[in-house]
């Protein structure tokens, strides 16, 4: 059974764009060297970091979704360590994807008449705001 992994990197954003695609297709090769399939990119550009990182407050945001066929170990371990070892990647994560039969829903907005905010009990007591 398939095993479905999503990567998400964070490139240093003062690195020309010539720079950050390398490292891209350094990480893609180095998934695909192991056996796992890209099932998805999604590359979201460059924004601006919630916090600095190292000094640098922009970075380039990219996310590779990949299926492997089991055994995952070695690449895992193998694709931590060359992401750590890279100057220009600020911050990775990867995480396993649940197993689902049916694609999960994305929610909208609620109707208009929805009041989403939570309910502590104060207009119960007879508390309104002001």
């Amino acid at each position: 059974m398939p095993i479905t992994y999503e990567l998400m990197v964070v490139v240093d954003g003062q690195r020309s764009d010539d720079e950050i695609a390398a490292q891209l297709s350094k990480i893609d090769k180095l998934i695909t060297d192991h056996g796992a399939t890209i099932t998805h990119t999604d590359d979201w550009g460059k924004r601006r970091l919630a916090y600095p990182v190292d000094g640098k407050v922009d970075g380039y945001y990219a996310v590779r979704q990949f299926t492997h066929p089991g055994g995952t170990r070695t690449l895992m371990s193998e694709l931590d360590r060359a992401v750590r070892i890279e100057e220009a990647l600020l911050r990775h994560i990867v995480v396993r994807l649940p197993k689902t039969k049916k694609p999960i829903p994305v929610l909208g907005r609620p109707d208009a008449g929805f009041d989403a905010r939570p309910d502590w009990g104060g207009a119960r007591r007879g508390w309104r705001p002001p």
